[in-house]
């Protein structure tokens, strides 16, 4: 059992692996959920629910929200996007279903001073 089913969170696979990777990551005393600050860069490899094509969408993840279990990132253009399980959303769309994601890549800023 990992440190979210301790608590009690029941995420999908993904955001499983993406909060866990960015917990390896952070400063033992660092806020667990606000992640802003950090730089950590995402790009999303999704399927569009509308086309059916294979796109991709990137950003800055600046949070996790483990009572609604979904991950946010702010887009380059400002656009706040939600990881759902396995499933990219943008809430603030009349329709916010994005796409089922095929693929995540993060890269962490450099610890190098």
């Amino acid at each position: 059992m990992n440190a979210l089913e301790k608590h009690g969170y029941q995420v999908g696979q993904l955001t499983k692996d993406i909060v866990l990777s960015v917990h390896e990551y952070l400063p033992d005393d660092h806020d667990k959920t606000n992640w802003g600050e950090l730089g950590i860069s995402i790009s999303v490899i999704y399927e569009s629910g509308q086309s059916d094509k294979i796109l991709e969408k990137s950003g800055t993840i600046e949070a996790y929200d483990p009572h609604k279990t979904k991950l946010g990132f702010r887009r380059d253009d400002g656009v706040y996007m939600t990881i759902r399980g396995d499933e990219l959303y943008s809430p603030q769309s009349l329709y916010p279903y994005v796409g089922d994601i095929e693929r995540v890549e993060i890269t962490f800023p450099s610890t190098d001073e």
